[in-house]
């Protein structure tokens, strides 16, 4: 997993490997902690390495775009609140708004003027503009409850926390292959528990 990240050189993937490890720390013995340790630590400088997670202020980063966006709501969280359904799945965002980000714009799809919602980049950012704070909030939880009934909050936790990590970039809650993570993950959890099931079967029976 260490290398898949630093190969892809993603901030968000480190990010989420970062989370996932505090999990895995508690499960495994000291000479597994110390392999993980060395192993985030080399994804973390790779990436540190080779992409500027400083972010000069002429380009674009996730940080911006969010700074952009809160800005259209004048940095007010009562503001935000007063808009609850967002503007709309199939809305363009306001040109100046759009014009504070124009090299995204050109990077993204060869025009400045082109103020896709897609160029807020973040899954986060974009929901917000869209769907408003609310339905930001509910997309997470429904996930969260759906799992749970599942699996049990433990495991929910865990099984969602790399997807809300990704989630501040461009995936996150609304990418297919993170979705399938999800289904993979609860698939395999209940195969784990059949043969107990069919045991516990056996054992009321006799």
């Amino acid at each position: 997993m260490a290398l898949v990240i630093a190969l892809a050189g993603s901030r968000s993937g480190l990010l989420s490997f970062a989370a996932i490890s505090f999990f895995y720390f508690f499960a495994v013995n000291w000479r597994q902690k110390l392999i993980v340790a060395i192993l985030g630590v080399g994804a973390a400088l790779y990436i540190g390495k080779g992409r500027n997670i400083s972010a000069p202020i002429n380009t674009i980063d996730r940080v911006q775009s969010l700074q952009a966006l809160l800005g259209h709501y004048n940095n007010s969280f009562w503001e935000i609140l007063s808009d609850p359904l967002g503007a709309g799945i199939y809305q363009k965002v306001p040109g100046y708004l759009c014009s504070r980000i124009p090299d995204f714009a050109e990077w993204f799809t060869g025009n400045s003027h082109n103020c896709d919602p897609l160029m807020l980049q973040a899954f986060y950012t974009r929901a917000l503009y869209q769907f408003g704070i609310y339905i930001t909030f509910l997309i997470p939880l429904l996930f969260f409850w759906l799992i749970k009934k599942e699996t049990g909050w433990k495991l929910a936790l865990i099984i969602l926390t790399p997807m809300a990590c990704v989630a501040t970039s461009v995936g996150g809650f609304s990418n297919g292959l993170a979705f399938w993570g999800v289904l993979l993950s609860v698939y395999a959890y209940q195969q784990s528990q059949t043969p107990n099931l069919i045991l516990q079967a056996a054992r009321i029976k006799n």
